[in-house]
């Protein structure tokens, strides 16, 4: 929330599978007037279980805050998905979609315009989507956190004082 508090923008999800961390992300929106865009091809890519009952399941959690909800059904690295990402401005990203560097390197240089606080996923126990992270991290000029009790790492702007 305190990205939502200090900074303009709306908050992007990459892979979102059954909504759980959605539905945190759209009650903050909700509260300060954004919108979740939320990019999955729910197409079982990933090692995911695939098909329509997870993404039925996604819009049934999310369902009562949609109206804060922009779905865009696809690959993250989808030309169009990129696109409507890079053009929007952003207080907050959750990067936790296919665990390849690669992918890593493509949705972190997707969002890396967020002013706010960029979150990637699961750094703890993939080397490859850490590399990625701590690289795009110094090739952006952002700060990684990283904390060995989470799962994740945050590459936070560095404010000029």
């Amino acid at each position: 929330a305190i990205c939502a508090v200090n900074i303009p923008g709306d908050i992007v999800e990459i892979w979102c599978w059954e909504g759980r961390s959605t539905i945190e992300l759209l009650k903050v929106a909700h509260k300060f007037g954004r919108k979740v865009w939320a990019v999955d091809p729910w197409d079982g890519t990933g090692g995911n279980p695939a098909g329509e009952d997870r993404y039925e399941q996604f819009l049934a959690n999310t369902q009562p805050l949609s109206h804060c909800l922009h779905v865009l059904r696809m690959h993250s690295q989808s030309p169009e998905a990129v696109r409507q990402i890079q053009v929007r401005p952003l207080c907050f990203a959750f990067v936790d979609g296919l665990h390849s560097y690669e992918a890593v390197l493509s949705d972190l240089a997707t969002t890396v315009h967020c002013a706010g606080i960029i979150c990637c996923d699961d750094t703890s126990w993939n080397a490859g989507v850490l590399k990625a992270a701590l690289e795009q991290a110094k090739a952006f000029d952002k700060l990684p956190i990283l904390r060995s009790q989470f799962r994740e790492m945050y590459l936070v702007p560095r404010f000029e004082e």
